[in-house]
């Protein structure tokens, strides 16, 4: 009987066993003690299946939905200059040619004042943040914006416009003008706008800075890692450093966010370029940037676009493991990881920009 009830692994086998028993072994406490166990058993059995499936859909979900991963099984074989634009960079340097556009667009608030009484900027930051986004550029200035302001470095944000934020946006640049905004619509299709807007304001209003870091409204940045990461960059020529993008493809699923159709691009390949949410750049950089934005069309993705200008330039994005872009990046158990790198995505409220903050004073 002992024996058969060990080898029963559910719970109606054990009940059974159990009631059979009872009337003539109640008081057999290993009889109680192995059902009991039987039953513990199945349910932890249960318990690690709907585990794993959930972990299972999770990573697939966040596969899809990763925005700077594009899996392809074909080769990577590109052409140096993607047939993008055959304007040569002698052409530029020239001026024999022609550039494809023209920079139109118009100042709203410009934030002037930011680096007019500093002969001498060691960083400036260009949070680019969506124009209804209040909330998180509050946080932004209370945690490590304000780390940023107490070593002498520069923080503003770039905002597009909208008619029913704009009586809000001048009452926020009334109290903190800090904020930078254009006449274009802030979508996601104008963030390629955004970021050109960006370098031109740098050397209109800020070509004191020696760096510059460009970098979204959701990611917490580490200032002391940052400066001491920067200063070892500044050996470099050209800076153009952050999380590698180093193989990259055009999206051609059209439910894709990401998504660029042939006609419109129709290479098989992007050139390699550091992800958008944060983007490390120095003075020299920027100013060639500028210089051949012009000549090069625009995409519909920001990083995209300035992975174009690099290529163009034949400047090499630099990789650094120090920025974090994976798509749930903030999690208790982890949170102690912001001591060590320079910046991580994934920060959406006030408690997790907090707690982020705390560590970092706490490792200073």
């Amino acid at each position: 009987m002992v024996m058969k009830l060990r080898n029963q692994q559910h719970f109606g086998n054990c009940d059974y066993s159990f009631r059979g028993m009872a009337s003539s072994h109640l008081r057999n406490r290993n009889l109680r003690l192995m059902c009991t166990k039987a039953r513990l058993t199945v349910l932890l059995q249960v318990l690690m299946f709907f585990t794993f499936a959930w972990l299972f859909l999770e990573n697939t979900n966040i596969a899809l939905k990763r925005p700077y991963s594009i899996q392809s099984l074909t080769a990577y074989t590109c052409e140096e200059d993607f047939g993008y634009s055959n304007i040569s960079l002698g052409d530029i340097q020239s001026g024999t040619r022609k550039p494809y556009s023209e920079q139109n667009q118009k100042y709203i608030l410009n934030a002037n004042k930011t680096c007019l009484s500093r002969s001498e900027v060691l960083l400036l930051i260009i949070v680019k943040s969506a124009v209804g986004n209040f909330k998180k550029r509050r946080i932004v200035r209370e945690t490590w914006g304000k780390d940023a302001a107490k070593r002498g470095n520069r923080l503003v944000f770039l905002l597009g416009y909208s008619a029913n934020d704009d009586i809000f946006v001048n009452y926020e640049n009334t109290i903190f003008d800090d904020l930078i905004q254009y006449n274009f619509k802030d979508t996601y299709e104008n963030n390629t706008t955004k970021i050109k807007m960006a370098l031109l304001w740098i050397l209109k209003f800020c070509s004191q800075a020696k760096y510059i870091a460009l970098v979204d409204d959701d990611m917490y940045v580490n200032i002391p890692n940052t400066i001491g990461f920067i200063k070892r960059a500044g050996k470099d020529k050209y800076l153009y450093s952050g999380f590698l993008i180093d193989k990259p493809r055009p999206n051609r699923e059209p439910s894709s966010k990401h998504y660029i159709p042939e006609s419109r691009y129709p290479f098989d390949c992007f050139p390699p370029y550091i992800a958008g949410a944060s983007i490390f750049l120095n003075q020299h950089t920027v100013e060639m940037f500028v210089r051949v934005m012009p000549f090069v069309p625009e995409i519909p993705f920001d990083d995209v676009y300035v992975g174009f200008l690099a290529q163009k330039l034949r400047i090499k994005p630099s990789k650094t493991t120090l920025v974090r872009l994976d798509g749930f990046s903030f999690y208790p158990q982890n949170v102690s990881d912001i001591k060590y790198i320079l910046s991580k995505h994934g920060y959406e409220d006030d408690l997790m920009f907090r707690i982020a903050h705390i560590e970092t004073l706490l490792s200073t």
